[in-house]
């Protein structure tokens, strides 16, 4: 049965669900949970493949759904709407959030709307790559290739609003609490975007305890008023309890926090529930892994390694070929025909052609060899015109709140320039300037810092350029 897969592997235990499409709809067909605290990614390996082997299953796509607590999450406000700008802060802001090489994490982010300053708001989500490598690997061991690795939160917040986007205005915050095995993802959100995700390291067994109670009661709290105060004016008026939730827990949560609280049904159909031979923990959440399946790809986080996009884009370059390929031999074939009917004719015109050019070149002889001299002096004039032609580019590119204080050309035209601006923001719109000017070429960043200056502070920056004449 050729089946869609989406497979969460965390702390404690492996999910696996398996959904049949039929058109444009998919239903889940079959899932799964194992414990998997005693086993190694050999037996992880294959626990997934008696999976497929045992119901039969020919995966069409494979979805990874990471975990919250695997993935650092941030929520950023960059003072710009430009994708080029942004990209260009969050480069610079990944190194500054978890102590790791850029080179060793992978990172991802999402628009989240605008604050009330105005700025974009992003949700920035950053893991390691060998992370994610080494669950890639576990999958593929089976025969199949993964498509997407996807962050849990984003599948849990759509099936919400899959469920209760009519009981949702315009522009209200709503609150998940999704109770895992080993923690509970926090999320905030209202129909537009996820606003917010926080990783709550509270253990199912530990909310039936007062004291493991108390302190989930506490941090929840705690991280709510934290987001109420320091992200957004509006308050919190609804919560979605969705995993593996006893009612008492409901009418505890309201107690405490005094906002109503909706309970999200299991997305796993009953007769999939109840089906024979059934290895399904009474412990763990599948909300998020069950609803990648339905989920929008394009309102999702998604995390790639490089090698990953690549493989993809392949895959999808191939089945293209295949058909271009065959397209193409056609039309050559055609060509052929018709070059080889018009061969002789060719031929002939152009025996008269080089006789033609034989006769103009001894004509043009003595004016060719004026303008190769003419030539020599243009070369000898642009050379000095050089300085004056990058400061006058450099005058037109620069904002009167840049001040420029080093400028250096070598002999293979590489520029450096040092100076120092008030704001950051000013030396990416420097730098987006320069990438205008066609001459230009390789405009990079070296380094910017901080100075503290008599007024208040600055900003020193070195950029670095070629010029192409």
């Amino acid at each position: 049965m050729k089946v869609i897969i989406s497979i969460e592997i965390g702390e404690e235990y492996l999910k696996i669900v398996a959904a049949k499409r039929t058109g444009r709809q998919s239903r889940i067909v079959n899932c799964l949970t194992v414990s998997i605290l005693t086993l190694n990614s050999n037996d992880i390996q294959a626990a997934i493949g008696r999976f497929f082997s045992a119901n039969k299953y020919k995966p069409l796509t494979v979805e990874l759904c990471l975990p919250r607590n695997f993935v650092t999450a941030r929520n950023l406000h960059l003072p710009s709407e430009l994708p080029e700008e942004i990209t260009k802060m969050i480069n610079l802001s990944v190194s500054r959030i978890v102590p790791y090489k850029k080179e060793e994490v992978t990172f991802s982010y999402r628009l989240s709307g605008k604050d009330t300053m105005e700025y974009t708001r992003i949700v920035l989500a950053i893991v390691q790559n060998e992370l994610i490598r080494k669950q890639i690997k576990v999958v593929e061991k089976n025969g199949v290739l993964v498509d997407r690795v996807t962050l849990s939160s984003y599948g849990i917040w759509q099936r919400v609003l899959e469920l209760y986007r009519n009981q949702i205005k315009q522009g209200e915050l709503c609150l998940i609490l999704d109770v895992d095995t080993t923690f509970t993802d926090f999320i905030i959100f209202d129909t537009e975007n996820l606003l917010f995700t926080h990783n709550i390291a509270i253990k199912i067994k530990e909310l039936n305890t007062e004291l493991g109670l108390k302190k989930f009661l506490g941090e929840a709290r705690q991280t709510l008023l934290m987001f109420n105060s320091e992200e957004v004016e509006k308050k919190t008026t609804k919560i979605f309890l969705s995993g593996k939730v006893a009612e008492g827990l409901k009418k505890v949560i309201e107690d405490e926090l005094t906002i109503p609280v909706t309970i999200v049904p299991s997305p796993i159909p009953e007769e999939v529930w109840k089906k024979k031979g059934r290895e399904i923990s009474e412990e763990t959440s599948l909300t998020a892994v069950s609803n990648m399946i339905f989920a929008d790809n394009s309102r999702r986080l998604v995390l790639e390694l490089p090698e990953l996009q690549l493989r993809k884009s392949m895959r999808e370059k191939t089945k293209g070929l295949i058909i271009i390929g065959s397209v193409v031999a056609c039309f050559l074939l055609l060509l052929t025909l018709i070059f080889l009917g018009r061969e002789h004719n060719k031929q002939l015109y152009l025996n008269e052609i080089m006789k033609f050019s034989e006769r103009l070149e001894k004509d043009t002889e003595g004016i060719l060899h004026k303008v190769n001299r003419n030539k020599v002096v243009q070369d000898y004039i642009n050379t000095r015109s050089v300085p004056l032609y990058v400061i006058y580019r450099l005058q037109r590119s620069i904002s009167e709140t840049i001040a420029i204080n080093f400028i250096s050309i070598d002999d293979e035209n590489k520029i450096i320039l040092r100076g120092q601006a008030i704001q950051l923001s000013e030396i990416f719109g420097l730098v987006t300037q320069l990438e205008k000017v066609s001459n230009f070429k390789n405009v990079q960043t070296n380094y910017t810092r901080k100075v503290k200056v008599t007024d208040g502070s600055a900003t020193d920056f070195e950029l670095e350029f070629l010029l192409e004449i």
